[in-house]
């Protein structure tokens, strides 16, 4: 989809949220668990190339699904995982969006259990810092 594309995508997501959240239908932490496979992935990604002190403009192959699929997975595994991943994070929304009251736990959750994928997509294959000098 390249930089652009996602750009366009992620605007509009944002402002879908935005709007939902002003009507009242779907809470912006019900928005963040929809979406959370790709902001947290991104997130991470970004701060661990600001902190080895990368060039941000150059192409890399460092995201989580990359690197689990350099470990020896396949596409379609991966793309498997990625939907269960999404499929847990559906539930989780869910269950934020009918009990309003602790949908920041919910989202909380959801954090927690990406976190625990990253960390074992960091043992199949770690991700790799590139010290500049």
């Amino acid at each position: 989809m390249g930089d652009v594309g996602s750009t366009l995508l992620g605007f509009t997501v944002a402002v879908l949220a935005i709007y939902h959240q002003n009507n009242m239908s779907l809470s912006i932490p019900v928005w963040l668990i929809l979406t959370s496979v790709f902001w947290f992935d991104a997130t991470i990604t970004l701060i661990r190339r600001i902190i080895s002190k990368e060039k941000l403009s150059q192409a890399h192959r460092k995201h989580a699904y990359q690197r689990i699929v350099q470990a020896g997975f396949s596409h379609q595994k991966t793309t498997l995982w990625a939907f269960v991943l999404n499929i847990v994070g559906f539930g989780l929304a869910w269950m934020a969006n009918t009990y309003k009251t602790y949908n920041i736990i919910f989202l909380i959750l959801d954090v927690v259990m990406l976190y625990f994928v990253l960390r074992w997509i960091d043992k199949k294959r770690a991700f790799e810092y590139m010290a500049r000098g």
